[in-house]
């Protein structure tokens, strides 16, 4: 990848790489924060030049158009996904979190594949044949929606701001090097990689205040009984408190205290770790998925029950989380929420389709099982639902 000083070369080189480009308003000003106006954030289409900008989401625009476009001052939208030959971007918003992730490669990773400063952050571009979703990585915050845990990736219909754009700030999102982009062979296995790595830095950060010399001991004790009580392996937890000796100080027995505490049947975090601290940890890490956190457009395709008795289910990795009493007409439901509608026309006719889903296992949350029940009683043995489950929705919880 060639990378160049002036906007209009590097949106020229960004096509020549079979990228998809748009164009994006510039900020109208430095700005000290980030501007509540989002169109004067240096992130948003030029919908002057573009009305219907996700058009190519779907195909390039001209070269001629990208030629007329970046010979103003327009920073530069990336298009990622199919489009543009397979490509997403990892975003991080926090350099000390890209520092912990890459304590776990071989090699930092934006010595790997191109790389683009941003004004507080990096932009790390990857290519793969399979098809990358959006995703959005959140920290669960009590009944409160989740805030950002600093990653995003961003695949198929989503964008970055491209190098030499104009950050809000004033910064310019600068090329770190020349290597081309990385193709990637499996893609969602070095995306769960991040994702774990990234909880382990939140927890990293939550646990530096309580890692003073005197209280190292307790601290190790109630963090990985904590970290046990959630069904994380001892190597998960060992990667937690090597970063806590780098950052915070050594303690010479953490790896004696982390093994005791694994090796007891049962381990209570309460008796050594602040109550406040606690809570921060039940936050990162929930005792139950009780969020899910969508990302991406959704496909839907048609659900379908099947009669057990006087039951109909839908049943996923042994637990029925659906069924319908052909007897009383009564339904039962587990966790359910409401994720949006759908609306579809059947028979010259539209309607709208409620979608509802309950929280199921990883397993099935990677492979887009999300059950959406509700309907008419059926009247034979098998049950067209006219809801839906969701084929590309991502949902992660951290």
């Amino acid at each position: 990848m060639i990378h160049y000083q002036d906007t209009f070369e590097n949106a020229i080189a960004l096509y020549e790489q079979g990228i998809s480009l748009i164009p994006l308003n510039p900020p109208d000003r430095v700005y000290e924060s980030k501007p509540k106006d989002t169109d004067s954030d240096g992130k948003h289409p030029a919908t002057k030049l573009v009305p219907k900008w996700k058009q190519y989401q779907e195909e390039r625009a001209p070269e001629d158009d990208v030629v007329r476009w970046f010979s103003d001052d327009y920073n530069i939208g990336v298009i990622t996904g199919k489009v543009s030959g397979g490509l997403w971007v990892a975003d991080f918003d926090d350099m000390k979190l890209l520092a912990y992730v890459n304590m776990h490669f071989d090699k930092l990773i934006e010595d790997s594949t191109f790389a683009v400063m941003t004004g507080n952050g990096i932009h790390l571009y990857f290519r793969s044949t399979d098809t990358v979703q959006n995703v959005k990585f959140c920290l669960k915050r009590g009944d409160l929606q989740p805030y950002n845990a600093e990653l995003d990736i961003k695949g198929e219909g989503g964008y970055v701001v491209g190098p030499c754009s104009v950050h809000w700030s004033g910064k310019r999102y600068t090329a770190m090097n020349e290597l081309p982009i990385a193709t990637i062979g499996k893609p969602a296995e070095l995306i769960e990689k991040l994702r774990m790595h990234t909880e382990e830095f939140w927890i990293v950060k939550a646990c530096l205040p309580a890692w003073t010399p005197n209280h190292r001991h307790d601290a190790t004790l109630g963090i990985a009984a904590f970290l046990k009580s959630r069904g994380w392996p001892v190597e998960r937890t060992e990667n937690v408190f090597k970063a806590l000796c780098l950052m915070g100080g050594a303690h010479d027995d953490w790896e004696r205290d982390v093994k005791d505490t694994y090796e007891k049947e049962k381990a209570n975090y309460h008796s050594y770790l602040d109550s406040k601290l606690a809570d921060v940890l039940a936050e990162i890490v929930p005792a139950k998925k009780e969020q899910l956190y969508l990302a991406g457009e959704p496909q839907f395709k048609p659900l379908t029950f099947h009669r057990d008795g006087d039951f109909w289910f839908e049943q996923i990795e042994g637990k029925q989380f659906v069924k319908w009493n052909l007897k009383n007409g009564e339904h039962e439901l587990v966790s359910s929420f409401t994720i949006g509608e759908r609306t579809e026309t059947v028979k010259g006719k539209k309607r709208t389709v409620p979608i509802i889903a309950v929280p199921v296992s990883d397993k099935c949350v990677e492979s887009g099982q999300i059950i959406l029940p509700k309907a008419p009683i059926p009247t034979d043995n098998t049950w067209s639902v006219p809801h839906y489950f969701c084929t590309t929705m991502v949902f992660v919880v951290l």
